[in-house]
């Protein structure tokens, strides 16, 4: 009986210690959760899905499930340890990769670690904003797909092409060769970096390699593009005896299908002597001051500005020469520019024409009109500048106005003494011999006075002379002076382009007899301090890239340049013209 009680009384111990153990491990169960980066998602799109267990797991996690309506892409797993008042606590994380196999509300269903599990959720996903269906190509794993804006486009136009490169599977040593021309003539330019997207097709996921080029046929003919070569590793699906660890990889190549372009020649409906084909053609003209309010001697420059979209700046044509009575005008040499874009090349053709005007008035530049041809549109445009006025105004230190000197000075003699002397001989005289006399003396008057007044109007007109030579000077100077100025203050904001400018002019007034006509030349002429600053400005402006340009130095090396013989003159010391 005792021992019967002993053993019964062992059970119940047994069965309150398990019980214990029961309800500690309830008061102490491991905590899965699931997150994801971003929700909603589109369908096109990864996103991450994110497993956190605060302890350690059961097992290994089986990610199985998600396959029924996601795609696992990658999977990472990481550890974090803490401590904190001498507690030890450790995470574990597991991030996945994923693509939605379709839209809607989908449920990411609970994910089992051994005999733990996560938390089931849910995730909202979007329909793709672009999609594509090309079933043809589905059971494909790598393709290339080629197009052309135009397959009948005219001589010299613009034609778009796009290289796309399919891939679903991972590739390595990858190439892909540019598109060449066979049986004609064309130019070819790359527009921009590749771009790489994903993209669903035939329910696979393809990332995609897109390359675009500008393509201008040069005569009107048939032209083949060659196919596009892709040459490149992928890694093998099936199992190897040889490789159990899956490294070797199949080399691939794929080819696009050729394609032929009809080239037209320019339509009859084209009247223009230079062809133009575009989808866009501008002119427009900029000036350094106002052309309304110019000042006699100070220059200006005009700035034309022909823009072409569709066209490369080597194909634009030269704009047409114009010219002003009364004006000294020195051109730049002409600055080509292309913008590049997927949509195709801009391109830019800028023409800068300093002038000076010499004489106060109102000029009208001419109309400036150039015929092109509109791509979209198929017809003859043209696109123009209409004329404008200039007004230009009395300088404010030049009188040309003439100095009114008045009639020619009286000379009063005393006649009184000899009309005395005449009188006192005539009385010892015959008669009628006074008479002569004094018709004699008047005769010595007159010639006195006509010497008196030749003098007066020699001495003016010298005078005069004088002083238009004098204010040419001046103006000369005073305009030398302005373009130092000028020259200082865009040194000092390191502006090589203005600098250029306005070097260019204040040389055609140093050597006006011989001006030149690039900055180059004028470092001919310069000391070697300002030649090899004007070498370093002009590879800033013309060479390839983007230069910072240092306008301290420049002007440092100007501004102890040796005055010219032009600069000195017209300071207000003059060699006298006569001499009393």
């Amino acid at each position: 009986m005792v021992r019967g009680m002993r053993f019964s009384t062992h059970l119940v111990n047994h069965f309150f210690i398990l019980m214990l153990l029961l309800s500690a491990h309830s008061a102490f169960a491991l905590t899965i959760s699931v997150k994801t980066d971003r929700d909603p998602v589109l369908i096109d799109e990864s996103f991450q899905l994110i497993f956190e267990a605060d302890g350690a797991v059961d097992g290994d996690p089986d990610f199985s499930p998600l396959n029924k309506d996601f795609e696992v892409l990658s999977t990472t797993l990481s550890s974090n340890m803490r401590i904190i008042n001498a507690r030890i606590s450790s995470t574990k994380q597991w991030q996945l990769t994923v693509l939605a196999r379709r839209a809607g509300k989908l449920t990411i269903p609970a994910i089992a670690f051994g005999k733990d599990r996560s938390q089931a959720t849910t995730i909202t996903v979007a329909k793709s904003l672009t999609g594509a269906d090309n079933s043809h190509s589905a059971d494909r794993k790598i393709f290339i797909e080629v197009e052309a804006s135009e397959l009948k486009p005219q001589v010299q136009s613009q034609v778009l092409y796009s290289v796309k490169l399919y891939r679903s599977v991972n590739i390595s040593n990858a190439s892909l060769s540019d598109p060449e021309v066979s049986g004609g003539d064309a130019v070819i330019e790359r527009l921009g970096e590749d771009q790489s997207y994903d993209t669903w097709i035939g329910g696979r996921r393809y990332i995609v390699v897109e390359r675009n080029y500008a393509i201008y046929p040069q005569r009107s003919e048939r032209l083949t593009l060659a196919p596009i070569r892709f040459q490149g590793q992928m890694a093998q699906d099936r199992f190897s005896m040889f490789d159990l660890f899956g490294s070797q990889a199949q080399t691939v190549i794929r080819q696009s299908a050729p394609l032929t372009l009809d080239v037209q020649a320019i339509p009859a409906a084209f009247s223009g002597g230079h062809w133009l084909p575009a989808k866009h053609v501008s002119l427009m003209e900029q000036w350094s001051g106002n052309p309304l309010e110019l000042e006699m001697g100070e220059p200006i420059t005009r700035t034309l500005i022909l823009a072409a979209e569709g066209q490369t700046a080597s194909q634009l044509p030269e704009l047409p020469a114009w010219s002003l009575p009364d004006f000294k005008q020195y051109p730049d040499q002409p600055a080509l520019s292309d913008q590049k874009s997927r949509a195709g090349i801009t391109g830019t053709r800028r023409e800068k024409m300093a002038i000076i005007p010499n004489r106060p008035g109102n000029y009208t530049l001419p109309e400036i009109k150039l015929p092109w041809w509109n791509t979209e549109e198929n017809r003859l445009e043209y696109t123009e500048l209409p004329a404008r006025q200039i007004v230009v105004l009395q300088a404010a230190n030049d009188a040309n106005d003439m100095t009114d000197f008045g009639p020619a000075p009286i000379v009063e003699l005393d006649l009184n003494l000899a009309n005395e002397a005449g009188a006192a001989k005539s009385q010892a005289t015959e008669p009628g011999a006074g008479n002569a006399e004094t018709s004699r003396l008047w005769q010595y008057v007159s010639l006195v006075l006509g010497a008196v007044w030749f003098a007066t109007l020699l001495l003016w007109w010298r005078s005069r002379k004088a002083g238009s030579d004098q204010g040419r000077e001046d103006k000369t100077a005073g305009s030398v002076r302005r373009l130092r100025r000028v020259i200082k203050q865009a040194s000092q904001h390191n502006d090589a382009e203005r600098v250029k400018e306005y070097l260019l002019q204040w040389a055609h007034l140093r050597w006006a007899d011989d001006p030149p006509m690039s900055i180059g030349e004028i470092g001919k002429r310069s000391s070697e301090k300002l030649a090899e600053e004007i070498r370093i400005l002009s590879n800033s402006l013309y060479s390839a890239g983007q230069h910072t340009w240092d306008g301290s130095a420049f002007w440092a090396a100007f501004e102890s340049e040796p005055v010219g013989q032009k600069e000195t003159q017209g300071g207000g010391r003059l060699e006298p013209l006569y001499k009393l």
